[in-house]
């Protein structure tokens, strides 16, 4: 038993108390009603405020996500994201994939257009120095 290593000991405890109480493993929820659900919690997480927060939900979409069932959405969410932290060319970028996959897409030409404003003021700012 001295042989046994610390790791492979807790992996048995956790092991043991998995059986002794019906824990199920972990599965990721690939459905689209769970990726909606992330998506909205990406959106209220924005609306609060909380960038760190809403950045994990939207890591969450993009990796679990089926197929193209939010696509652009996902950019436009970056897109906020990198603009509200103060990452101007992460924030185009993300907004110009979501123009991209949706020509039409309102909220991202609304943020092209809040990042063309931000680049604006800093050329302002650069020439009166």
């Amino acid at each position: 038993m001295k042989s046994l290593s610390f790791g492979i000991l807790i992996g048995l405890f956790l092991m043991a108390l998995c059986n002794k109480f019906a824990i199920q493993p972990y599965r990721v929820d690939k459905s689209p009603a769970n990726s909606h659900r992330e998506f909205m919690a990406v959106a209220q997480c924005l609306q609060d405020g909380q960038l760190v927060e809403a950045q994990n939900h939207l890591n969450h979409v993009i990796v679990n996500h089926n197929g193209d069932l939010i696509g652009w959405g996902i950019w436009v969410a970056q897109g906020e994201i990198y603009y509200r932290q103060g990452n101007i060319p992460g924030a185009k970028a993300a907004f110009k994939e979501a123009l991209r996959l949706n020509p039409g897409c309102e909220p991202a030409q609304k943020g092209i257009e809040k990042v063309r404003q931000v680049q604006k003021y800093e050329m302002i700012q650069i020439k009166t120095k």
